[in-house]
């Protein structure tokens, strides 16, 4: 998630008066995003539905202890299972539950494993909530940027002379520093996690870091207004500029910038699926669309009883999370929507809390500005 989804959010707010994206009881009820965690939801309530006819006194065995079903929830499942998490100051809410990191989150990943975040003070930590948080680092307190895939999140950390970009395996606990820049030149941020690669902006340009060999390969100069909003499968998602390698300002999804599929449909890119066949954005302001990268072409998605609708977040290849959202945008509660390709989208969590409340979702930068 993403720059271009807070960057929408204000462009909004600028528009229409303040698009406040309202998330305090994101999952009240515990409910599951993934339809094997709905399964299994599905079972427990058919063995419950079978203890309350036979008689709690016939199948004592069948009945959980109050003890043991009070210890049956993980935040490390909830993580591992994608059950998406968000935070309100300093606490972070998943799955219906919650847990208290030691500062106010003003920008936040998540993982498999766990979230990343980075606070006012320029900290970085890293928090599964079952363990207390680690500071883990430290990045630009004024404008972070922190990237993730899978267990990995990536940032930019300022050093002596400059600037080091930082990767931290949250399963493991480890942290590399595959490269350092010696100055601030060029605006230095990471931009995507794809596998064992890194892609991040120094001062020579779009640059891919191989994780697993520490090598460096320079893609592109950085072309102006260029703009990679996500890597998926070595396909980059970007938008290259007037006067650069393009005519006008076009959306582009291929291994090199300015090649690959052209979506002149793309008035804005934001997150790739999984494989790379699908992206999120808008085919004109305030048009949410699904495109199909193979075939170049967009379907717009509306979502009955919303004015607005949003995509930020893939679960998986299908299946993506969005935000819907109603007039007057300031104190109308957003609902969470599921959305899976080809059958639409339906409410997850309804009437969700507010930005006036510290509310972060996980687009990887501040969402105040």
């Amino acid at each position: 998630m993403n720059q271009p989804v807070r960057d929408l959010l204000h462009e909004r707010a600028d528009r229409l008066e303040a698009p406040l994206v309202d998330v305090s009881s994101i999952i009240d009820d515990g409910s599951r995003l993934r339809r094997r965690r709905r399964a299994r939801t599905a079972g427990g309530v058919g063995v419950l539905a079978a203890c309350a006819v036979l008689g709690a006194a016939a199948l004592p065995g069948l009945l959980p202890s109050t003890e043991t079903a009070a210890t049956e929830f993980s935040f490390a499942n909830a993580f591992a299972d994608l059950d998406p998490a968000y935070a309100v100051g300093s606490s972070i809410h998943l799955a219906g539950e919650e847990f208290t990191v030691p500062t106010p989150v003003l920008a936040m990943v998540q993982t498999t494993d766990g979230i990343v975040y980075s606070d006012r003070q320029g900290q970085v930590w890293s928090a599964s909530g079952d363990e207390p948080a680690v500071q883990v680092g430290s990045t630009d307190r004024k404008g972070p940027r922190l990237v993730s895939e899978g267990s990995r999140a990536a940032w930019a950390e300022p050093a002596a002379g400059g600037v080091e970009f930082v990767v931290l395996d949250q399963q493991s606990g480890s942290t590399a520093r595959p490269l350092a820049t010696d100055s601030r030149v060029g605006d230095p941020e990471v931009l995507a996690l794809d596998g064992d690669d890194l892609y991040l902006r120094d001062d020579r340009g779009l640059v891919r870091v191989g994780l697993a060999d520490d090598s460096a390969e320079v893609l592109s100069p950085w072309l102006g207004d260029l703009e990679v909003t996500d890597v998926e499968e070595g396909l980059i998602a970007h938008t290259v500029p007037p006067g650069s390698r393009a005519r006008s300002l076009n959306g582009f999804v291929g291994p090199s910038v300015g090649g690959g599929t052209r979506l002149d449909s793309a008035w804005t890119m934001l997150d790739l699926s999984d494989d790379g066949r699908f992206l999120l954005g808008e085919t004109e302001p305030d048009t949410f669309a699904v495109f199909d990268v193979a075939a170049g072409t967009a379907e717009p998605i509306t979502s009955p009883g919303h004015e607005f609708l949003i995509g930020y977040r893939w679960l998986d290849q299908d299946t993506y999370l969005a935000l819907g959202m109603n007039r007057p945008w300031n104190t109308t509660p957003v609902d969470l929507l599921r959305c899976d390709i080809g059958t639409g989208c339906e409410i997850t969590a309804e009437a969700i809390g507010t930005v006036k409340d510290g509310l972060t979702l996980p687009f990887g930068e501040s969402m105040d500005g």
